[in-house]
C-alpha cells in the first residue's frame, strides 16, 4: 500500500529535525534549507519551502535547487513515514572486519587521532569499498544497533559523505564505551568524539546523523538523562553551536556547553585537537558552563539601588511628594482627571517645579496653541505679585519686563512640540515617541510631558486597534523612561461620571481607554476641581487622589485622605494648602542679580 502524505509528518519531519519554520501562505517556511543549510555561509535563510497541501519541496538557491516530494525528503533524512511508533531492522555483528589500511591509519593520524582511539571506537574498513570507512554504532548494552558509513575520499559535489543503514535504530556512537554516571559530552561528529577521548576525556559521544536529525533521541533519552549533567560540543556555525538548543529543550538533567571564546575561533573538536592540541580540548570541557540566557542577569550581580539614592525632583507639592517621591526618574506617571477640571494645569505646574531645579523639560500640548502655552506657563511662573490685570476684564497680563526675563531663564531647558507642520489628523503617538527620544538624545531632556492622550491618539485612523495602539503608545513611554533615566507625565481623561458615580473616591480603573495604560504606569494621579457653594470660605478648592504607586506603595484614594490643593485664578497655579507664602522661582533670583550688576555698573547702591 503506498504511502499517503499528511501535514502530521511534515510537522512531525520540521519538530524532529530541529528546522526552524513558519506558515506562510500554503507552505511551511523552513529558515535554513536541510539539504544545503542556507550556503556555506548559512546567510541565506528562508529559500526553503514545503507545500502544506500536496508536500512538494523546493530549495530557491541555484546552487541547491533540492526540490522534489515529502517521501522523497523523508527517504533523504532517514526520516520513518506511517505513524510515531517505529519498528527497527535488527543488525547482526558481521562476521569479519576488514581491518584498517595503512591509508585508512593515516586518515585518522592527519586528524590526531592513533590507532589505539579508533581501536577502541571498533572503527574498522568496508569489505567491498576500500575507501569507506565503518563506525559501528552499539546501545549501552553493547548491541550493535546501526552502522554509520563515511567516505574518506569524499568531495564536495560528488555523492554522500556519509550515511547509516537504514532502517536500523539511530543511537549514539560511542555509548557502550561510557562508564558512570557524572558526565556525559554529546559531539555532532564520529571524529570529534574520537579527538575528546583522543585527549583523554571519558564518556564522549556523537550523535549519528547530524545536528538536524533527532531520532536518536527516543531510543537514547532515558540513558542521556541517566548523566548527572549533559556537556554539549557541538559545531560552532553561523554565530550558534548546533545541538545545544535542541538538547535543552528536551533534556530532563542539567545541560551546559562548551564556551564560544574555548573554540579558540575553530569549527570543531577536531579542528580544535589538529591545532592546539589535547590541552585545549581538556579546557573546553572543563570550562563548559550552562548555556547563557539572553536578557537575563544574576540577581546578585545586580547593583542595589536603594530609594534615597533614586533621582527624582520635587513637585512642589509636599504632600505628593512624601506619598510618591515627586518627579522619580525612570517612571510613566499618568496624569487623570475630567474635562475641565486642571489636569493641565497641575501638569504646568510641575513643568515650572521641574525647571526651577535646574532640569531640561520637554513638553508637547494638543490643546493648546504655542503662544498660548507660553502664556499659561509664563503666569504661573511669575506669580501673582508680578502680573498686572487687563483693562477689559480680569484677566492676568505680564508685563513686557517679565516675561523677557522668564523666558531668558528657560531659554535653554524648556522645549515644546511645534504641531504647526502636522496634518489635520494630528501626530501619530510613534512620531510622538520619535521625537521625545531625539530630544532627550539631543539635549539631554530628563522630564517629559505629554498633553494629551486622546488628543495625541486623534491620527490613529484605524479605531479597532485605538486602545492596542494606546497601549504600546504608554509602553514605549514606559521604556524610554527606564532606558534613559527621564520622568515622563501623561496626561489622560477619566471614563465619563467615574468620579461622580464613586463620590469623589478614585480608583486606576477611573481612567479611560486602554487599561494597559495604568498597568504600565509607575503612578497614577487623579486630579478633581470642586465647586465650593456661595459663602464657602474653605482653603482648598482642588483634590488630588493617588490610585497607584509602584515604587513608594502609598496610595490616597478618597477626599478625606487626597491631597488638597488650592487653584489661584489670577496666576494660574496650584498651591498647596501648607503653602504659607507665595513661592519665588529661580528667574526672579537671576533677574535680581542681573539688575545688582546694572546698578554696579552704573554705580548705584541697591537699598
Amino acid at each position: 500500500m503506498g504511502y499517503t502524505y499528511s501535514q502530521e509528518d511534515a510537522i512531525r519531519f520540521l519538530r524532529e529535525r530541529g528546522l526552524e519554520y513558519r506558515v506562510n501562505g500554503g507552505e511551511y517556511a523552513v529558515r535554513r534549507c536541510p539539504y544545503c543549510g542556507g550556503g556555506r555561509s548559512g546567510r541565506d535563510e528562508w529559500t526553503f519551502a514545503l507545500n502544506i497541501e500536496k508536500g512538494v519541496f523546493r530549495c530557491l538557491r541555484a546552487s541547491c535547487d533540492a526540490h522534489g516530494h515529502f517521501v522523497e525528503l523523508a527517504r533523504d533524512f532517514d526520516f520513518p513515514l506511517g505513524g510515531s511508533a517505529v519498528s527497527y531492522r535488527p543488525l547482526a555483528e558481521p562476521t569479519e572486519k576488514k581491518p584498517l589500511s595503512e591509508e585508512a591509519l593515516r586518515y585518522f593520524a592527519e586528524r590526531g587521532i592513533e590507532s589505539r582511539v579508533v581501536a577502541r571506537y571498533g572503527v574498522y574498513q568496508h569489505g567491498s569499498r576500500a575507501d569507506t570507512l565503518v563506525f559501528p554504532c552499539c546501545d549501552q548494552d553493547g548491541t550493535l544497533r546501526t552502522v554509520k558509513y563515511r567516505d574518506m575520499n569524499y568531495k564536495k559535489g560528488c555523492g554522500a559523505k556519509e550515511w547509516f543503514e537504514r532502517g536500523t535504530m539511530p543511537v549514539l556512537f560511542g555509548m557502550n564505551l561510557c562508564k558512570g554516571r557524572d558526565r556525559l559530552i554529546i559531539t555532532e561528529g564520529q571524529i570529534d568524539a574520537m579527538s575528546l577521548a583522543q585527549a583523554g576525556i571519558k564518556n564522549a559521544v556523537s550523535v549519528p546523523g547530524g545536528m538536524g536529525n533527532f531520532r536518536w533521541w527516543e531510543p537514547c533519552a532515558e540513558w542521556v538523562n541517566s548523566f548527572r549533567e549533559i556537556v554539549v560540543f557541538g559545531d560552532w556555525e553561523n554565530g550558534r553551536m548546533t545541538l545545544l538548543e535542541e538538547i535543552l529543550r528536551r533534556a530532563k538533567t542539567a545541560v551546559k556547553a562548551v564556551r564560544r571564546q574555548d573554540y579558540l575561533c575553530e569549527k570543531d573538536a577536531n579542528d580544535i585537537l589538529v591545532r592546539y592540541g589535547a590541552q585545549a580540548l581538556v579546557k573546553c570541557v572543563e570550562n563548559a558552563q550552562p548555556p547563557a540566557v539572553e536578557n537575563v542577569v544574576a540577581l546578585a550581580d545586580v547593583a542595589h539601588e536603594p530609594v534615597d539614592a533614586i533621582e527624582k525632583a520635587a513637585t512642589y507639592l509636599p504632600e505628593l511628594d512624601r506619598l510618591t517621591g515627586g518627579l522619580v526618574m525612570g517612571e510613566l506617571i499618568v496624569l487623570s482627571g475630567e474635562r475641565g477640571s486642571g489636569k493641565s494645569t497641575l501638569m504646568s505646574q510641575m513643568i515650572c517645579a521641574a525647571l526651577d531645579q535646574g532640569l531640561k523639560v520637554f513638553a508637547y500640548s494638543g490643546e493648546l496653541s504655542e503662544g498660548r502655552f507660553k502664556y499659561l506657563l509664563d503666569c504661573q511662573l511669575a506669580g501673582e505679585e508680578n502680573l498686572s490685570l487687563s483693562g477689559g476684564s480680569d484677566a492676568a497680563l505680564v508685563p513686557p519686563g517679565v516675561e523677557r526675563a522668564v523666558s531668558e531663564w528657560y531659554r535653554e531647558r524648556m522645549l515644546l512640540y511645534r504641531g504647526g507642520d502636522v496634518s489635520d489628523e494630528g501626530v501619530t503617538p510613534e512620531a510622538l515617541c520619535d521625537t521625545v527620544e531625539r530630544a532627550i538624545l539631543s539635549h539631554r531632556v530628563k522630564a517629559v510631558f505629554i498633553d494629551n492622550l486622546m488628543t495625541v491618539m486623534e491620527a490613529v485612523g484605524d479605531q479597532n486597534n485605538l486602545y492596542l495602539r494606546q497601549s504600546r503608545f504608554a509602553g514605549r513611554l514606559k521604556r524610554l523612561a527606564m532606558r534613559y533615566n527621564v520622568c515622563v507625565v501623561l496626561v489622560a481623561h477619566v471614563r465619563k461620571k467615574a468620579a461622580r458615580d464613586r463620590n469623589l473616591d478614585f480608583a486606576s480603573d477611573d481612567v479611560s481607554g486602554s487599561a494597559d495604560i495604568t498597568n504600565k504606569a509607575d503612578v497614577v494621579l487623579h486630579y478633581t476641581r470642586l465647586n465650593p457653594a456661595p459663602g464657602d470660605r474653605a482653603l482648598w478648592n482642588g483634590l488630588l487622589n493617588v490610585t497607584k504607586n509602584r515604587l513608594f506603595g502609598q496610595v490616597c484614594l478618597t477626599q478625606e485622605t487626597g491631597v488638597k490643593l488650592r487653584f489661584l485664578p489670577a496666576s494660574r497655579r496650584l498651591i498647596s494648602v501648607s503653602e504659607q507664602k507665595p513661592r519665588r522661582y529661580g528667574w526672579e533670583a537671576a533677574e535680581q542679580m542681573e539688575m545688582t550688576m546694572r546698578n554696579a555698573e552704573c554705580g548705584i547702591r541697591n537699598e
